[in-house]
């Protein structure tokens, strides 16, 4: 996936990228005219930000099932804000595997998967 940002300011990108979960790969300040290039690495299974902005790293490959999404220990009052599914996620197989998770805000599905099944994002409201 390619993003694109454009800032007026430095200042703006560089508190975008010290806040941020999703990175561009590339970003544009205008007054500098100044140009960042950040390569992303993906080599991951998958990576759950929660609504403290902690990140939790879920290892694996292949398939990301509701097991999988289940066994993940989410400490008590917080909640999974954004998903990124890295390189090594070969695919969301299972119907409604986030259904009702009202609190996503973001996913980010890599290139790698080729199997996604009906209605992952069911009532997550928030996207």
């Amino acid at each position: 996936m390619k993003h694109l940002k454009k800032f007026n300011e430095h200042q703006q990108y560089q508190n975008f990228i010290d806040g941020n979960f999703f990175l561009p790969n590339v970003s544009y300040c205008k007054n500098q005219k100044d140009v960042h290039y950040n390569p992303r690495n993906y080599d991951f299974f998958c990576k759950i930000k929660l609504n403290d902005d902690s990140i939790i790293t879920v290892e694996g490959s292949g398939a990301f099932t509701k097991t999988i999404l289940n066994s993940v220990q989410i400490p008590s009052g917080r909640y999974i804000k954004d998903i990124i599914f890295g390189d090594k996620c070969t695919g969301i197989p299972e119907e409604k595997t986030f259904s009702n998770k009202t609190t996503i805000q973001q996913v980010y599905i890599s290139k790698t998967i080729t199997d996604i099944g009906r209605s992952i994002l069911r009532g997550c409201t928030d996207l």
